[in-house]
């Protein structure tokens, strides 16, 4: 059976790049990221502002599809990656990249190991902005400054920034670490392969 590092925190907190770091040094462990699944049926998001209206409930947000990948893949069963469609073969290190940590009752089980990436808001806002103006950049998309427009309106008037304040204390619920978001990716993995109790057995790059 596979081990299971959940990488968690809100958008922008620099889970992605933490998680890429993280699974190099467990010898290329294999990664599973929210994001490959939450935008596609049959998942099912809730609206940001009605959804913390109502008390901001994790089980609100429905990924069956990455639920049922990380049972398969823990257990030593390859799955069809949702994105690439290739074959996936589990790793003895699974590293999975979810906002919310083991707040969503649908992953609990399957994660044995959940560290949150405590990031000042200011500095996440700013890494989402850069992340999306370097794709922009790079796709050659002309619609640039009216679609940052539109997304620094919504982080201010329609709920964005408190989704993340939400999604970030939801995290921290059931953290076993709590990380310094602004730490360097390389240290903050260290720093997590030095709590795991299986530690001791991984050949670390």
């Amino acid at each position: 059976m596979s081990y299971v590092i959940c990488i968690a925190g809100t958008s922008g907190a620099g889970k992605t790049t933490l998680t890429r770091a993280l699974a190099r040094r467990c010898r290329n462990a294999l990664v599973v990221s929210f994001d490959d699944y939450a935008y596609a049926p049959p998942s099912v998001l809730p609206d940001s502002r009605r959804w913390i209206a109502e008390g901001a409930d994790p089980a609100a947000w429905k990924v069956p599809k990455l639920t049922e990948d990380l049972l398969e893949l823990r257990q030593g069963r390859p799955i069809r990656h949702s994105v690439t469609k290739l074959v996936t073969i589990p790793t003895p290190i699974i590293v999975v990249e979810e906002p919310f940590g083991r707040s969503r009752p649908e992953l609990r089980a399957l994660i044995d190991f959940v560290a949150v990436l405590d990031t000042p808001l200011e500095v996440a806002l700013a890494r989402r902005l850069l992340r999306e103006l370097r794709s922009s950049e790079n796709s050659g998309s002309a619609r640039l400054p009216s679609r940052h427009v539109k997304f620094l309106e919504e982080y201010l008037e329609k709920g964005v920034r408190n989704l993340y304040v939400a999604v970030q204390r939801l995290a921290l619920k059931q953290a076993d670490f709590v990380l310094d978001g602004l730490l360097t990716p390389e240290d903050m993995a260290d720093k997590i392969i030095a709590l795991l109790p299986i530690a001791p057995n991984l050949k670390l790059s």
